[in-house]
């Protein structure tokens, strides 16, 4: 069964981004091998927490992309405008400059989190053991 939460998300994307959805939809649907899923989450009933998890996993990948997309066209569309009224294209980077998005642990963060793990350890020694004595 969907949350709340989840059917709510899900009828925001139906309504503000109907291709993703579709889309999404569409390979949960194919994931889990239950189109009738499908009908049921159209018409706002509960499905299955597999056809979440991989509704949830196409949308993952489905997003970065449309959202890449969307911004290549604006700044086609800047492009065609000046060159329109004469003017040099613009750099890119002065348009739309890259994002890089991650997602996990990266080797900064790392750098970071060793010490704080190992200062943390040790005061939690500290409380732990040291208080035993006074």
């Amino acid at each position: 069964m969907l949350t709340k939460t989840q059917q709510q998300f899900v009828k925001w994307m139906r309504v503000n981004e109907p291709r993703l959805y579709r889309a999404a939809a569409s390979a949960a649907g194919s994931a889990t091998g239950n189109t009738s899923v499908l009908s049921a989450a159209d018409t706002g009933q509960p499905a299955g927490g597999s056809w979440w998890d991989s509704f949830i996993g196409a949308a993952k990948q489905l997003v970065p992309v449309a959202i890449q997309a969307r911004s290549q066209k604006r700044i086609l569309d800047v492009q065609l405008r000046r060159a329109e009224q004469g003017l040099p294209p613009l750099q890119t980077s002065q348009i739309a400059p890259p994002v890089n998005v991650q997602a996990g642990v990266t080797p900064d963060l790392i750098k970071i989190l060793i010490p704080a793990l190992a200062i943390g350890g040790g005061l939690l020694l500290y409380f732990m053991f040291g208080k035993k004595g006074r």
